[in-house]
């Protein structure tokens, strides 16, 4: 898993294990096992894989044992009571209990209610796009309107606005005024704003602002005042004159048709740093002129990502157990050098009489004896752990290596940060675009000479709405990634070396056929915690200014429980969709047989993902470092005439390494989701089958992990 989520993900994982495993009733269940199997869970010791307990017969009385009619959030059932757990157990009996992959026999069409509730919501955004789109125009937004309604730079001939009647600066043709000027930049909201032909500079060198109190001069060849331009005279808003009490010198920055205040304008702290904006303007058009070299920045570090995918089969046990010995000796070594220090203190201390020693060398001598008896029970602590966990690590470096090998041979795995990313932005743009037309969708009137805009209609609850739309289908895009890359992953797992895997497609096949309902629960509890989370911020963004400290500090506490939940939850769904893609499960019935998988190997899993963080940090500092000193190189001694003409090619470099660094996510993130893939099909693997009359179908590799790490049976003795 990802090494943000690990963080929080992980230790939750092990606490809820913990109040699992000590809970003592039977009657509390919602989506997870009933506590007797957690019982048997802590009862495991060693590798011995887990085999359920074989309930005793009864009687049969003739009658048919249906469910309980009561359910929770999900099945509140035993897993032999569970419908869907009996159709997996029936398919494998057919084929000798043996586990041969994703299951296809029975698979059917899952989660069919969140499905229609998802296609439901989509056809509301899709009414809300048509409505915005019918009644808005972005246009105020991207071009700017004046005090009167008029936007800059478009004929605005015909323009309806209220209480208008009689008023000639409505409706104006602006098309040779494209520039929006405030009169006042100090008090954006009071200020009039006009549109001019160009943004006004004043050709006095000395000063940026100039007054036009006592001489109007200065306005007017500047042309801000209402003589001027196209607007009337004769009817000005209330409170305003003319011409304005002073101009300032301004520029268009970007191309955003917004005369903005130069720097020498604004006393603030900026000017003392930047002196002007010829900084970000230079640095802008460096940006510029190196967008080709953005482009095979991209394609270097897509190569640069194979390749270290690559040589993860060979390299990740000598990185992994090199950053260990790095680890170990690294916290020794500082425990020796800390004692030693002690020592010496220590020494000199004992040395010197008390009414000579110095209060300050008391205390360091306190501080660092604190400090070492922390490092050294720390230090110990570790070691132990370490050697503790020396097999898990050993497993999670032979995972690692068959993760690297499953990437290698599904290239087409590639394609889906690409397919996802192509579907993210587009999804992006278009709530954008809604958006902006939603924002200008309501009617305009003056309100004592100056134009104010109403909230169109259920404004509000259209906008919470599509806000929401916004969390649910790009979890979706992104719950529809992981289960296309589990479905392929778990395909190859269970291929024999004899036999030809499904492509990838394939399990797009069976995601799109069976279990798009269940990415679209998944994607909802994630929406769900999403919208919570911007509920809190917004509501304590407005309470800002009546906080206390207790209260402050009670709402970063909230604030980092829903962020560990969020995390939490996409942990259990990561795992959910690994068991949808392998038995076809709905989503609850997936999240709680992950969940037992996961609880049986609880350990495994704390390991793996430590390890899989450390080394997923490291290949991204290595694509990112290899992009970096490639565009360095490149631009200092490879095309010199290219660094001629830029003012800062290290911003050049360091975009590129933001590029790399972007794209090295993407796709090590499907290599975490592999990881995680074939670390549960081999925990099934390991439950289902047992080496002999039903053969595993794991790598040679793991088979020898088993065969070194668990108990001799009668028969090998």
């Amino acid at each position: 898993m990802r090494g943000s989520e690990f963080q929080m993900a992980t230790p939750l994982f092990l606490f809820a294990c913990f109040v699992s495993l000590h809970t003592t009733t039977t009657t509390n269940c919602c989506c997870f096992h009933s506590t007797a199997l957690l019982l048997s869970t802590s009862q495991r010791t060693g590798l011995t894989p887990y085999r359920p307990p074989v309930r005793p017969s009864q009687p049969s009385t003739g009658k048919r044992i249906s469910p309980p009619a009561t359910m929770g959030c999900c099945y509140c059932t035993h897993e032999d009571e569970d419908p869907e757990v009996q159709e997996v157990h029936e398919t494998l009996k057919r084929n000798k209990n043996e586990l041969k992959g994703p299951i296809k026999e029975g698979r059917r069409l899952r989660d069919v209610f969140f499905l229609l509730l998802f296609v439901v919501f989509c056809c509301g955004m899709a009414v809300i796009a048509w409505r915005s789109f019918h009644t808005g125009n972005p246009l105020r937004i991207i071009y700017g309107t004046d005090s009167f309604g008029n936007i800059c730079g478009v004929d605005n001939t015909g323009l309806v606005v209220k209480n208008s009647t009689g008023n000639p600066n409505v409706g104006l043709d602006l098309r040779n005024y494209k520039f929006l000027y405030f009169l006042d930049p100090t008090a954006l909201d009071a200020s009039l704003a006009v549109c001019v032909s160009a943004c006004p500079t004043l050709n006095n060198n000395d000063t940026a602002v100039e007054s036009c109190v006592f001489d109007v001069t200065p306005c007017q060849n500047a042309g801000v005042c209402f003589s001027n331009g196209p607007y009337n005279s004769s009817v000005i808003p209330d409170g305003a004159n003319e011409c304005p009490d002073s101009v300032y010198s301004s520029k268009n920055y970007f191309g955003l048709r917004r005369c903005v205040p130069g720097l020498e304008s604004l006393q603030t702290s900026t000017i003392n740093i930047f002196n002007s904006y010829d900084l970000v303007e230079q640095v802008f058009s460096d940006l510029i002129a190196g967008y080709e070299m953005f482009g095979y920045a991209a394609i270097v570090a897509v190569v640069v990502c194979f390749l270290v995918i690559l040589l993860m089969r060979c390299c990740v046990k000598v990185l992994v157990y090199s950053l260990i010995i790095l680890g170990l000796g690294g916290t020794l070594a500082l425990s020796v050098v800390t004692y030693t220090e002690w020592r010496g203190l220590k020494d000199d201390l004992n040395s010197t009489p008390k009414s000579e020693r110095l209060d300050t060398d008391v205390r360091n001598e306190r501080l660092l004896y604190g400090f070492m008896i922390f490092l050294w029970v720390f230090t110990g602590l570790l070691w132990l752990i370490t050697l503790a966990v020396r097999n898990r690590i050993r497993l999670s470096v032979v995972i690692l290596q068959q993760g690297s090998k499953a990437v290698v041979s599904m290239p087409w795995l590639y394609l889906t940060p690409i397919l996802t990313n192509v579907f993210m932005i587009s999804f992006i743009a278009y709530w954008l675009a809604v958006y902006a037309y939603m924002a200008t969708s309501g009617d305009g009137r003056l309100v004592q000479g100056r134009i104010q805009y109403d909230d169109p209609t259920n404004y509000r609850e259209m906008w919470w709405y599509h806000l929401f739309g916004l969390f649910w289908i790009s979890q979706f895009i992104l719950a529809c990634q992981e289960i296309a890359i589990a479905g392929a992953v778990a395909s190859w797992y269970f291929t024999r070396k004899d036999e030809k895997s499904e492509s990838f497609w394939a399990s797009v096949g069976r995601l799109i056929r069976y279990h798009l309902g269940s990415a679209a629960f998944g994607s909802l509890i994630i929406a769900l915690v999403k919208l919570v989370r911007f509920v809190f911020e917004y509501i304590n963004h407005k309470l800002e200014v009546n906080k206390g400290p207790i209260v402050d500090f009670l709402v970063k506490c909230f604030r980092c429980c829903l962020w560990c939940l969020e995390k939490f939850l996409r942990f259990i769904n990561k795992n959910a969709y690994i068991e949808i893609a392998i038995y076809g499960y709905s989503f609850c019935t997936a999240a709680r047989q992950a969940f037992k998988t996961l609880l049986e190997n609880a350990i495994r899993v704390a390991v793996l993902n430590l390890v899989t963080s450390f080394v997923l940090f490291i290949c991204k500092l290595f694509v990112v470092a290899g992009v970096g000193i490639i565009a360095y190189y490149w631009i200092t001694e490879l095309n010199t005439s290219f660094k001629e003409d830029l003012n800062y090619f290290g911003a050049v470099v360091l975009v590129c390494c933001v590029i790399a660094y972007i794209i090295a996510d993407q796709f090590l993130n499907v290599y975490d989701m592999t990881v995680d893939t074939i670390f549960l099909c081999f925990a099934e693997d390991e439950k289902r089958n047992n080496g002999k009359d039903r053969p595993y179908y794991m790598d040679p590799s793991l088979r020898q992990f088993l065969k070194d790490n668990s108990d001799p049976t009668p028969e090998d003795k």
